[in-house]
């Protein structure tokens, strides 16, 4: 028996079925041990364990991919980045904020732009963000270049993560394919019904981005009739989205059924309907609280084209969204109309619901730049009262705008920040992430952070525009190091 043996006999057994002394120990391990302070036998039998443990796991060679032994990496094909680009790119990898992470997301978005690819030190870190489920692992790919693709190709989960952010997949994608034949599976009913009302949804999103096939209606009308409320409630979804589908007709016929124009004294007014009762509809979803009636109009409405408003009742988008409805059934049907200009990305009836609603970030995602910094900049120059202390429904509509920003949203972000009563501490930190990678890294922006942080007299929103500010000089010298 091994002095090694011996060792783990006595750790299994204990010291008194197994007496042994770790003195005599071989090789580097019993170097190790025997430096250790002396102590009683059990801890000293423990130590020489946990030693040699160490040993044998520093002198093992980790198991190559089939196929990689003698592989030599391949000369890189893109210019890498320097050495203080490289020290901040290091730097970034190094942080787990989400300034850091945004930073980071900077940065390589501004490498990939100026074709600088990041060097061999860092391409394991790189590769492990880009397997990961969150982080910039979609904006890594562009710095890999050859010889991260070389690497990646030797571990699994690299290369699998590589493949997904290529196409521009995740994990919880299907292939239009897969889904189709999954459908159309006699087993599909066996599977757990989040499965099939994912599969579906893959379908859904494939009928988004290309033409239908022949047999894609027969699929979802099969799916509309599974036991599971969330599978109806997809497949309803996609078959509203599919052109010329019966069930898509239906709907919007029985949406046109329920509203109509009808003259009172000197102005036009819209009278709606509810729908008659149908708990069993597949446009409701198996969340629905509240009036059923009033959330199935609504779904109706949603369902239906704007156009086939305008051509129903004979009105423009502004002049229909600006009339009295009568029976107070005005939030239904102009919810459903927004659903409709978000789903349909109908620009004209958007503008009209964002001028008589003001703007959220489904409508503005449909406006043309123009038309969404000019509501934008009105928002920010609505001020804020004394309660009015959350920024959320500011912050979501920062998100829409492509960065960097106009001047013009600059100065009504600046004048926004820095009038009306102060926020709390704790938004600044978010509202100051936001700031810090959507302005533009310039001097004349940063000089107007800096001067709007001089115009008011709130402790935390000097800080957070000056800390804004910096960041910004700080994105300035990355993009001086990547030139």
């Amino acid at each position: 028996m091994s002095a090694r043996d011996d060792l783990v006999t006595a750790g299994l057994l204990g010291l008194r079925r197994h007496p042994v002394s770790t003195d005599g120990l071989p090789g580097a391990v019993g170097d190790v041990v025997r430096s250790l302070p002396a102590s009683d036998a059990a801890p000293a039998l423990l130590d020489a364990l946990a030693v040699d443990a160490v040993a044998r796991r520093a002198a093992s060679v980790p198991p190559r991919a089939p196929g990689s032994a003698g592989a030599v990496a391949p000369p890189e094909d893109g210019r890498v980045a320097g050495p203080a680009a490289a020290a901040r790119l290091t730097a970034l990898l190094a942080r787990t904020d989400a300034r850091g992470r945004a930073l980071l997301t900077v940065w390589l978005a501004a490498a990939a732009e100026r074709g600088v690819v990041a060097p061999a030190a860092v391409l394991p870190e790189l590769l492990d963000l880009a397997a990961g489920p969150a982080g910039p692992g979609a904006a890594v790919v562009p710095v890999l270049a050859a010889r991260g693709r070389w690497l990646a190709a030797a571990r699994p989960g690299w290369s699998d993560a590589l493949a997904r952010r290529t196409a521009g997949r995740t994990d919880a994608d299907a292939a239009p394919d897969e889904a189709r034949a999954a459908i159309a599976d006699p087993t599909f009913g066996r599977r757990p019904a989040s499965e099939r009302a994912a599969l579906v949804d893959a379908l859904h999103a494939a009928l988004v981005r290309s033409p239908a096939r022949p047999d894609d209606e027969e699929l979802l009308v099969r799916a509309l009739a599974d036991r599971a409320a969330s599978v109806r409630h997809a497949a309803a979804r996609a078959l509203v989205d599919l052109p010329g589908s019966a069930f898509a007709r239906q709907c919007q016929d029985r949406a046109l059924a329920l509203v109509r124009r009808e003259r009172r004294a000197l102005r036009q007014v819209l009278v709606v309907d509810l729908p008659e009762p149908d708990d069993g509809s597949p446009l409701l979803g198996p969340g629905t609280t509240g009036g059923r009636r009033a959330a199935l109009l609504e779904a109706l409405v949603a369902a239906t084209p704007p156009h086939r408003w305008e051509e129903h009742l004979g009105a423009t988008p502004a002049q229909l969204v600006g009339r009295t409805v009568d029976g107070d059934r005005d939030r239904e049907l102009h919810a459903g109309w927004r659903g409709a200009a978000v789903r349909t990305r109908d620009a004209r009836w958007a503008a009209a619901l964002v001028a008589r609603h003001g703007p959220d970030p489904g409508l503005l995602r449909v406006l043309p730049l123009a038309e969404q910094v000019e509501a934008l900049v009105a928002r920010l120059h609505v001020r804020r009262g004394v309660r009015d202390t959350s920024t959320q429904g500011v912050e979501e509509l920062w998100d829409v705008l492509p960065t960097p920003w106009p001047d013009a949203v600059v100065d009504a972000a600046m004048h926004w920040m820095i009038t009306g009563p102060p926020l709390p501490a704790w938004w600044q930190t978010g509202i100051g992430d936001r700031l810090a990678v959507a302005l533009s890294p310039d001097p004349t922006t940063e000089a107007r952070v800096r001067g709007a942080s001089m115009r008011t007299t709130d402790p935390a929103t000097i800080a957070t525009l000056r800390d804004v500010a910096d960041v910004l000089l700080v994105r300035r010298q990355m993009l001086e190091e990547l030139a």
